[in-house]
C-alpha cells in the first residue's frame, strides 16, 4: 500500500527537511499539480506559496487533503469557503517575513526618492540622466500606509526614523496607530506604501481615480502587498505623465512579468520578482515553521480524555510562557481561548498573548512544544486598557445604543479578555468578577440581538416559500439561542463548535420543528436566559394582547428595562407585564 503524501509547491519550503522529519509520508515537490496526479490523490497536506491556486478543480484532485500550509500570509488564490466546506484546515504564518518585507519597502522608498531606477534605466539605454535624477529628501515626506497587518505595522516601525510623518488608512479595526480617513490621504501623502491583501474590496483600489486625486503631490507608490490592489496599466501611465514620481512593485509572479514591458522611455520604476521575504534568515524560519507545523498536524495522537488533552496543552503553555517572561521582562503573559477555559480536542492549539507596556509591538511566531502548537500574539497594554473600559458598566438605552454597537464590534476581543488567565504561575483570571459580570451581560445582549435578526430572516424566508434557506436559518437560530443560554450560565462566547460542548450538561432542546414552533421555543428559552441574569419577582399585571403572542416576538433587556421586539417593532414592558407575557407564552 502506498504511503500518504505531502505536496510542496516549488519554492514554498525545503522539501528535504520534511523528508528528514516526517517518515510516515512521502514528499513530492511540484510546479503544476497536474504533474503529480497519483501523489495528489494520496495527499493529506499541501504546502503552498503565493501564486499557487487552490480552487474547485485543484481540490477535486486532492480527495484526501486535510491541511493546507501557507508559508506566508496571503489568501489570494485560495478558495477558503471550499476548504471550510470540506473541513480542510488552513495554517498560515503571517508575521515571519514582515520585517524583511518592510526592509524592502524602505529600500524601495529610498531608491525612488533618489530616482535611482530612472538613472539606472537611462544608463542601460545609453542615456546619462543626471539632471532628471534630482530627488527629494525622504526625511520631509509624509507616508501613508495602507494595511495595518504585520507588514504594514513593521513598515511603519522601520520607516519612522527616516520620514516626516506616518498615517495609516483608517479602519475601525485599527487601534493604537496614527490614522487618517482614506479619502484624505491622496492630498496629504508624498508616498504611499500598499500592504493590503487581495480582497474584492481592495481590487484595483489604486486606480485612475486615486491617481488623479493624488496628482497634486505626484507621490511615490510602493506596492508590497498584492499586485491585484493596483491598476497596473493606470499606474504606469501615471508614472509616464508625471502624476506619480516613482513606482515600486514587488509582488510580481512570472505570469505578471509582461505587464511591466514599458517601452524605451526610462522611468523611475522598480519592479522585483516577489523578493520581499527572500532573505536567508526568513527562509530558515519559514522552513522550520513549515516542518514543525506539518509534523504536528500529521501526527496521529493517542486517544485521551478531555482532561488529559487540556493538561498537555497547559504544560506546553507554561513552558512557552516561561520563555516569553525572559524574552520580554515586565510584559504579562496570558493564556486565552478554549484551553484557558478547560476545553480542548485532539488537535487544539494553545493561544498565548504578551502585553507590551510601551514601545513597538513585536510580531511573534508560533512555537511547537511536544507536537502542540502554541500560537503567540503581542498586544499593546494600552489597547487592553481601552477594552477594559467597556467592561465598567452595561449601558444600553432605547435612545442610546452607540456603546452597544461599539461593544458588538469588539466582542471577540472582549471574549479574549474574558477567557484570559495569567501565566506562568497561578493561572488566575485576568478580569475580576465585576468585569466578568458586565461581559456576561454584553455577550447575552449580543446573542439576543443576533437571534432577533435571525428570527426576522426565518419569518421572511418562510413567508416567501424558501424552505431550504429557512431550515438553515432555523438551525442558526437554535445555535444562537443555545449560545445565549451558555452566556447566561457564565460561559464566554467561544464560537459555534464549542456551543454544544458548553451546553452538554443541560437538557437537550427539542427539535426546532416548523417555523412557528421554532420561534415559540426561541422566545421561551431566551426569556429564561435573560431572567437568569436579571431576575424578576413582579406579579403578572394585566391581560396580554393577542398581538404579543404571535410567533416572532423575542425578549430584550436594556439598562432602562424590558421590551419585546419583532423585526423593527419594539414594545416596552413593565416587570408586571413581562411576568404576564411569560405566563402566557410558557408551554
Amino acid at each position: 500500500m502506498r504511503s500518504p503524501t505531502i505536496l510542496v509547491a516549488k519554492g514554498a519550503c525545503n522539501p528535504a527537511a520534511l523528508v528528514r522529519r516526517i517518515s510516515s509520508h512521502d514528499v513530492y515537490e511540484f510546479t503544476d499539480l497536474t504533474d503529480v496526479v497519483g501523489p495528489a490523490r494520496r495527499a493529506e497536506l499541501i504546502v503552498i506559496r503565493s501564486g499557487t491556486h487552490l480552487g474547485a478543480d485543484q481540490l477535486a484532485a486532492l480527495p484526501n487533503l486535510r491541511h493546507v500550509v501557507r508559508a506566508g500570509s496571503g489568501l489570494d488564490g485560495i478558495e477558503t469557503a471550499l476548504l471550510t466546506e470540506r473541513g480542510i484546515g488552513l495554517h498560515r504564518n503571517p508575521g515571519a517575513s514582515a520585517h524583511a518585507v518592510a526592509e524592502w519597502c524602505l529600500t524601495a522608498l529610498l531608491s525612488l526618492a533618489r530616482r535611482i531606477p530612472l538613472g539606472a534605466q537611462g544608463l542601460a539605454a545609453g542615456d546619462h540622466l543626471k539632471a532628471a535624477c534630482t530627488g527629494a529628501p525622504l526625511s520631509s515626506a509624509n507616508v501613508a500606509i495602507w494595511g495595518a497587518g504585520p507588514v504594514g505595522r513593521a513598515a511603519a516601525t522601520l520607516l519612522a526614523p527616516f520620514v516626516s510623518d506616518i498615517a495609516f488608512a483608517a479602519r475601525r479595526s485599527i487601534t493604537g496607530l496614527p490614522q487618517m480617513p482614506a479619502p484624505d490621504l491622496p492630498g496629504w501623502a508624498d508616498a504611499h506604501v500598499v500592504a493590503l491583501p487581495a480582497t474584492a474590496e481592495n481590487t484595483a483600489l489604486f486606480n485612475t481615480a486615486f491617481l488623479d486625486a493624488a496628482s497634486g503631490r505626484a507621490p511615490l507608490l510602493v506596492v508590497a502587498g498584492r499586485l491585484a490592489t493596483i491598476d497596473t496599466g493606470a499606474c504606469l501611465e501615471a508614472l509616464a505623465d508625471g502624476r506619480l514620481s516613482g513606482l515600486a512593485v514587488d509582488p510580481v509572479e512570472a505570469t505578471d512579468a509582461h505587464l511591466f514591458r514599458t517601452g524605451p522611455k526610462p522611468l523611475n520604476l522598480l519592479v522585483t520578482p516577489h523578493i520581499g521575504a527572500q532573505r536567508r534568515d526568513v527562509r530558515r524560519v519559514l522552513d522550520d515553521w513549515v516542518t514543525d507545523t506539518a509534523h504536528a498536524l500529521l501526527r496521529r495522537p493517542a486517544p485521551g480524555s478531555a482532561a488529559e488533552l487540556v493538561d498537555a496543552r497547559v504544560r506546553a503553555a507554561r513552558q512557552v510562557a516561561a520563555q516569553l517572561a525572559e524574552e520580554y521582562p515586565g510584559s504579562p503573559v496570558w493564556m486565552t481561548g478554549p484551553v484557558a477555559c478547560g476545553l480542548a480536542h485532539a488537535r487544539s492549539d494553545v493561544d498565548l498573548r504578551v502585553l507590551i507596556p510601551d514601545g513597538p509591538v513585536p510580531v511573534l511566531q508560533s512555537r511547537i512544544v511536544d507536537d502542540i502548537r502554541v500560537d503567540l500574539e503581542a498586544q499593546a497594554a494600552t489597547e487592553v486598557d481601552e477594552l477594559r473600559c467597556l467592561l465598567r458598566k452595561f449601558h444600553i438605552l432605547a435612545d442610546d445604543v452607540d456603546l452597544f454597537r461599539t461593544v458588538r464590534r469588539r466582542l471577540a476581543a472582549l471574549t479574549v479578555l474574558a477567557t484570559a488567565r495569567t501565566l506562568p504561575g497561578g493561572e488566575q483570571p485576568v478580569l475580576d468578577q465585576a468585569e466578568q459580570d458586565v461581559y456576561r451581560k454584553w455577550a447575552l445582549a449580543d446573542r439576543i440581538q443576533h437571534a432577533i435578526s435571525l428570527a426576522e430572516d426565518l419569518d421572511g424566508l418562510s413567508r416567501a416559500g424558501m424552505t431550504d434557506a429557512a431550515e438553515l436559518v432555523a438551525m442558526q437560530l437554535q445555535t444562537a439561542v443555545q449560545q445565549a443560554e451558555n452566556t447566561a450560565a457564565g460561559h464566554p462566547l467561544l464560537g459555534d463548535k464549542w456551543t454544544p460542548v458548553l451546553a452538554a450538561a443541560a437538557t437537550p432542546p427539542p427539535p426546532a420543528g416548523p417555523v412557528g414552533q421554532a420561534l415559540r421555543q426561541a422566545r421561551v428559552r431566551l426569556l429564561a436566559a435573560l431572567l437568569e441574569v436579571w431576575p424578576e419577582t413582579a406579579e403578572p399585571d394585566g391581560a396580554v394582547p393577542v398581538l404579543w403572542l404571535e410567533p416572532g416576538w423575542l425578549p430584550q433587556r436594556y439598562s432602562d428595562g424590558w421590551r419585546i421586539k419583532r423585526a423593527d417593532t419594539t414594545i416596552r414592558l413593565t416587570p408586571g407585564q413581562l411576568a404576564a407575557w411569560q405566563q402566557a407564552i410558557h408551554p
